[in-house]
């Protein structure tokens, strides 16, 4: 799958995880876990792989990717807040539609602007290949927030990889049932 099918499906994954928390489905708290997770890797991914191919190539490339990497931060600093929050507290719920905003709004950004750019700009063998990086990034990527480390290359590469270990390794430990 080409990068745009790859960042849609995440964008489409996330918002059917939001409608969840808005329909009462699920366990609350474990659906809060998986946006928290999935929200991560995704900005992660994206910072990793798709920001750095759109500043090179893209004519505006640095001025949406400042602009989308703003809105992570954004998502990053309220991500925080509801990673491992008591799911029935009213300041989550309050987090969780601020998250749902931004959320919104850089979906909005990303799809109108960046990738029909991105659609135009790189050929399909180009996509394809950015695709592939995205989901082989997937695997190495932090799981949690870490609206402190860069987020730009090369450094977020390395904090990425720090990151995402240390992270690996604390899902580890809250998934071993305790004694």
């Amino acid at each position: 799958m080409d990068v745009i099918t790859q960042v849609t499906a995440d964008h489409r994954a996330v918002e059917a995880l939001f409608a969840d928390l808005d329909a009462g489905r699920g366990d609350r708290a474990e659906v809060i876990r998986v946006i928290v997770r999935e929200l991560s890797l995704h900005a992660g991914v994206e910072e990793l792989v798709v920001y750095p191919a759109a500043r090179r190539r893209l004519a505006d490339g640095d001025a949406i990717v400042a602009a989308d990497l703003h809105e992570h931060q954004a998502l990053k600093r309220v991500l925080v807040r509801l990673d491992g929050a008591d799911a029935e507290s009213s300041e989550t719920a309050t987090h969780l539609q601020e998250a749902k905003r931004l959320v919104v709004e850089h979906v909005q950004h990303e799809e109108t602007i960046l990738l029909p750019q991105v659609s135009s700009e790189f050929d399909e063998d180009e996509r394809a290949e950015l695709g592939d990086l995205f989901v082989k990034a997937k695997e190495h990527a932090p799981t949690h927030p870490h609206p402190h480390a860069p987020n730009t290359p090369p450094l977020n590469a390395i904090a990425d990889a720090v990151a995402a270990l240390l992270d690996k390794t604390r899902d580890a430990f809250h998934r071993a049932p305790q004694k």
